[in-house]
């Protein structure tokens, strides 16, 4: 009994409903797409800068980390 009291409740979720880890899920795969892309379109900027080319629109960029990708931002300017 006393182990039932003092079982965390996320505990007992995931044994009654699975469906509770798809948001975490989701959530992770989300961050990740957002912050590999964000590398990539910073790092293309950074190259096309170098060689005098096309640039990628600043409003790009914010969007792109506003959506969850700026610490993928933020590696891509180093």
């Amino acid at each position: 009994m006393l182990r039932r009291i003092y079982t965390p409740i996320w505990k007992q979720n995931a044994k009654i409903s699975p469906r509770l880890r798809i948001p975490d899920s989701f959530a992770a795969i989300w961050f990740a797409a957002f912050n590999a892309v964000t590398f990539l379109v910073f790092g293309f900027d950074k190259w096309s800068a170098q060689r005098s080319g096309w640039r990628v629109s600043e409003s790009i960029l914010v969007m792109l980390g506003a959506l969850g990708g700026w610490p993928g931002g933020l590696l891509g300017m180093i």
